[in-house]
């Protein structure tokens, strides 16, 4: 007997593969699940422009964040390290990789 196996692609590897990131400022921000106070937000920096797999490259781009959402600095934080995105009503940080947060 021969069995063939076929593999669908749900996007839950792609999810578990890469991180979810924007590109803002020439550099790519990996946006976690730690959400900022509104009191936080500064001014409107940009917006999503494109999606790009499996991750983005130019600004404006995102690889899971819905083209449309709004990209805020964080006040006190220089947003060459750092920078909210607007999900839901919500804000969410999104750093560099090598930003520390202490």
């Amino acid at each position: 007997m021969v069995f063939t196996v076929t593999l669908l692609n749900t996007g839950k590897a792609f999810a578990e593969s890469y991180p979810r990131a924007i590109a803002l400022n020439n550099s790519v921000y990996l946006v976690s699940d730690v959400k900022i106070d509104i009191n936080n937000i500064g001014k409107e920096m940009g917006k999503i422009q494109r999606q790009r797999a499996p991750m983005p490259k130019k600004n404006g781009e995102s690889n899971d964040i819905p083209v449309g959402s709004l990209i805020f600095e964080i006040k006190d934080i220089n947003s060459l390290d750092a920078v909210a995105v607007k999900l839901d009503n919500k804000f969410y940080f999104a750093s560099q990789k090598n930003f520390n947060t202490k």
